[in-house]
């Protein structure tokens, strides 16, 4: 676990030999350009895995807001114990289980009558953001992590305290419990995502 968390401090969202615990440092000193630098580095992934959560590019603009404001007002409590993107994606996490469990609450969204082909209301992204609200917890964070939020397998493994065999496996029972989930929808999904690979909805998130 060491070593895979020494692994992602160099390799995700940030320059290769970054000294985190001097960024740490920098941060509860509330050095400006230091949160500078944790936005630059972070916020996309915080940004996509909302996205994922979500299926709300809106919404995903509010939870990242949010996980930043958390950040900035809990850092003195923060202790390096682990890389500075663990601790963010459980802020990132928490908010965005939030927002799920208010929206169900506040506006519950019924199921989406993708027989009549004239109306196409819901999105692929707000489609799979409910599919994947079927699978387990474990195999939501995967999928949302690895596809959506671009993690690697080694990152993932960092970010859940989980060993790369794990993810792997769950990655694998994840994605074949959403082929058997969509596999009625097929005719109205993007022909060909058969085989792992970025989510419905994912295309043009690089942009942001």
């Amino acid at each position: 676990y060491a070593d895979n968390a020494r692994k992602m401090s160099s390799d995700h969202s940030q320059e290769p030999g970054v000294d985190e615990a001097s960024l740490v440092r920098r941060l509860k000193a509330h050095d400006s350009a230091a949160w500078a630098e944790l936005y630059d580095r972070h916020y996309l992934s915080i940004w996509r895995y909302a996205v994922g959560r979500t299926g709300s590019r809106e919404a995903a603009d509010d939870v990242a807001a949010q996980v930043f404001l958390e950040a900035l007002e809990s850092i003195a409590r923060f202790h390096p114990r682990k890389p500075i993107a663990a601790w963010l994606y459980t802020i990132t996490r928490n908010h965005a289980a939030k927002w799920v469990r208010r929206q169900r609450r506040d506006s519950p969204i019924p199921p989406p009558d993708r027989a009549d082909k004239g109306m196409d209301m819901v999105d692929d992204a707000l489609f799979l953001s409910q599919a994947l609200d079927r699978l387990t917890r474990d195999q939501r964070e995967v999928v949302v992590l690895r596809y959506y939020a671009d993690y690697s397998t080694t990152e993932i493994a960092v970010l859940l305290g989980k060993n790369e065999r794990a993810v792997y496996s769950t990655e694998a029972r994840a994605m074949a419990a959403l082929r058997r989930q969509l596999s009625s929808e097929s005719d109205n999904l993007t022909p060909g995502r058969d085989e792992i690979g970025p989510a419905p909805g994912i295309e043009g998130v690089e942009g942001r």
